[in-house]
């Protein structure tokens, strides 16, 4: 945790960056909720701490992936900006998210597996998913994409769908 604090604090006073991404996870579970916060927890904020004193921009990325959960009750007070789950893993929409999260900022909203929607759906599929996600979440500290990563055979066109679409949306 030290290092990466020092990192961080390197990386945005040296390196000119105003915010971090630090992905986290428990999706093993293999660590209950009480000692994570006990013997984890505390590194991972610290980074989040060091960052904030140097911007506000931090983005926690709680990586599930394959069925795998994380305990998100884990990170639910952590002091980042925005955060970001995966949302068809975790079975917590992204207007859940945000209320869970204390109304912070949210990313995601599509499913990142091969074969999902962002990966092989339709132009008019994929933007009515934007519409929808959209409608659900507020137009507010939410940005549409991939829970994680995207499939790397996905086609371009489809992110630029979904910016098209929420570019739109947001006039």
């Amino acid at each position: 945790g030290k290092d990466m604090s020092y990192l961080a604090e390197l990386l945005m006073t040296e390196g000119g960056m105003d915010g971090i991404y630090l992905s986290v996870n428990n999706s093993h579970r293999t660590i209950p909720l009480e000692p994570y916060a006990k013997y984890v927890a505390p590194s991972e904020i610290a980074i989040l701490e060091t960052a904030n004193r140097f911007g506000d921009n931090q983005i926690l990325h709680i990586c599930g992936y394959r069925g795998r959960q994380n305990i998100l009750a884990a990170y639910r007070d952590y002091p980042a900006a925005v955060f970001n789950w995966a949302v068809h893993e975790e079975d917590m929409t992204l207007a859940e998210g945000k209320k869970y999260f204390h109304g912070k900022a949210v990313i995601g909203g599509f499913d990142q597996m091969p074969g999902s929607l962002i990966n092989t759906g339709s132009k008019e599929d994929i933007q009515a998913y934007v519409e929808k996600l959209l409608a659900d979440c507020g137009k507010v500290g939410v940005i549409v994409g991939a829970d994680c990563t995207v499939p790397s055979d996905t086609p371009i066109e489809h992110l630029e769908w979904v910016r098209e679409k929420a570019n739109e949306l947001s006039k």
